[in-house]
């Protein structure tokens, strides 16, 4: 790892993928159920890659694509 950047609802490690020296950029994502911080954060992450135009991308983590209580399990 060479870098860490963090903001709300996501942290990002950017290192080199030693096999073939490409950068390699994993996001880690812990998204808010309000759509408008759900926004907010898709365009961090967009401005993020457009920074870092090269090498792997892997995005993960807590979407959170609950929008409405009917879909929410065991919240009875």
């Amino acid at each position: 790892v060479e870098s860490r950047i963090s903001g709300t609802g996501f942290i990002m490690l950017i290192g080199k993928w030693s096999q073939e020296t490409q950068a390699v950029h994993i996001i880690n994502i812990y998204s808010s159920c309000h759509l408008q911080n759900k926004r907010a954060l898709w365009e961090n992450v967009k401005q993020l890659k457009n920074q870092n135009p090269g090498g792997y991308w892997c995005i993960v983590g807590d979407f959170n694509n609950i929008r409405t209580a009917e879909e929410r399990v065991g919240s009875g």
